[in-house]
């Protein structure tokens, strides 16, 4: 009898070590940042294998060492959240953010304030409550997170496509520090730090812009100019569906509307630079690069005195804008961190286009001469359902599967088109000459066993003057 005590109060004290190993492995560390990923409609596993290293380690009695760790493990996490919500190319980019924490909202600093005790909470929980671990209590729990990690990695996965500015697949576990590493490791994110020559000079038909507005030399321009590259606004194979999405601009338009298309493919920033220089970035890091934008159309529109202006709802950071929009020629540029916005869009994480227009109109109903650039965003892949507020078109009446993200991407067109088209139909831009442009095709240019949508490698413009 006595024998059968001990082992039952031996397995108890067991039972406890792995109950205190599975609380601040699993509870501690995950819920703040599971409950912050669900407010801020952002990607997160529900449980972070990583945390079990660090409990592993308080528990062979390394307390302060595993409190470090714990305390990095947990700023990775923050990094892997926080990355979906401002995303940043660089780590010195993070700086640059701070400087918006006490300028920005009540709720982004309501948000930081419970995030930093948070933090600070967990590790005192850990540091106090650790010891209560046995070294079997905290290996018994962490090969359970194991287990269930590796069933995720050669079993069944999630259903999209991550990338470091969007986690889609959310699983049970993860871990953090493996999912950081791997998107910090991005071709496009490896492109920010390549040197040499930066650009390459284009063709002068390569783009839109030089047939809009031909040669400014002695040529006798409108007094207002909106220029919108238009994020994924691709070909499709059947016009009318192209015809209906332009409809909104054709009901404002005064006399004829033009349209084109451009046999073009590379990223954003290079329909950018299309546009804008008639160059092609030979890679993305823009921050150093001075020399090759004096001929930008916006530093040759200031030479005959218009004031110019860009605006973007993606923070600044994103192809380093912040640096070369100024040298291009832009007096003033508007971006996600200029200003508080009603909402948060989600195909790339930044402001609405929706709730862009109204500063697209302030600055350009103002008397002189003006030029706005408009890069558009919420139509980027991967074409979040989230972010249609208006649902104007229909895909079935042109025969395109409604659950794809085809379908997705012209449903978010149509509502920029849409949108577009009440700005310039209130009266207040009468006589501005407007050219719209894709950046380049949309990214998913095929369904599944279905015939494409779109044409490769093609973006189609639009140009015409407002009623």
């Amino acid at each position: 009898m006595g024998t059968y005590f001990r082992l039952t109060e031996a397995g108890k004290l067991r039972l406890r070590s792995f109950s205190w190993a599975l609380l601040l492995i699993v509870i501690v560390p995950n819920l703040l940042f599971v409950v912050m990923a669900w407010l801020a409609g952002v990607g997160r596993s529900y449980l972070n294998l990583d945390y079990a290293v660090a409990v592993f380690v308080v528990a062979l009695g390394f307390r302060w060492s595993g409190a470090l760790l714990f305390l990095f493990l947990l700023l990775v996490d923050l990094l892997v959240v926080v990355g979906q919500l401002f995303p940043f190319v660089r780590f010195s980019d993070l700086l640059y953010l701070a400087k918006f924490t006490f300028i920005s909202s009540a709720q982004y600093q309501v948000a930081i304030s419970v995030i930093a005790v948070g933090v600070l909470a967990k590790c005192w929980v850990l540091l106090f409550f650790g010891r209560r671990i046995s070294p079997v209590g905290g290996v018994i729990a962490f090969n359970l997170l194991v287990f269930l990690y590796m069933f995720k990695v050669y079993g069944v996965g999630g259903g999209g496509e991550d990338k470091f500015w969007r986690v889609s697949n959310v699983s049970l576990v993860s871990s953090q520090v493996v999912d950081f590493v791997r998107y910090r490791s991005s071709g496009f994110l490896k492109s920010a730090e390549l040197k040499g020559e930066p650009f390459t000079v284009l063709r002068a038909d390569a783009g839109a812009v030089p047939q809009w507005i031909g040669n400014l030399d002695g040529k006798a321009l409108p007094e207002k100019l909106l220029l919108v590259v238009n994020e994924s606004w691709g070909v499709p194979r059947d016009p009318k569906v192209q015809e209906a999405l332009l409809q909104p601009l054709r009901a404002v338009s005064r006399g004829e509307v033009e349209q084109g298309n451009l046999s073009f493919v590379g990223a954003t920033v290079a329909g950018e630079l299309r546009e804008l220089c008639q160059l092609r970035p030979n890679n993305f890091n823009l921050a150093a690069v001075t020399d090759g934008f004096g001929e930008c159309l916006p530093n040759r529109l200031r030479r005959k005195g218009y004031r110019t202006a860009s605006v973007h709802g993606a923070v600044s950071l994103m192809y380093d804008r912040r640096h070369w929009y100024p040298r291009v020629g832009f007096d003033e540029s508007v971006f996600f961190e200029s200003s508080r916005w009603p909402e948060r869009c989600y195909s790339f994480p930044g402001a609405c286009d929706l709730d862009l227009r109204a500063t697209v109109g302030d600055f350009l109903r103002l008397d002189g001469k003006r030029f706005l650039y408009w890069l558009t965003l919420n139509s980027h892949a991967f074409y979040d359902q989230r972010d249609i507020r208006e649902d104007v078109f229909d895909c079935r009446l042109f025969d395109v599967d409604s659950g794809s993200r085809e379908c997705l991407n012209l449903k978010l067109q149509a509502q920029f088109f849409h949108g577009l088209g009440e700005l310039l139909g209130s009266g207040i831009l009468r006589g501005t000459a407007v050219l719209v442009v894709g950046d380049h095709e949309p990214p998913l240019t095929k369904t599944r066993g279905e015939k494409a949508v779109f044409a490769e490698g093609m973006v189609p413009w639009v140009s015409f003057v407002v009623e």
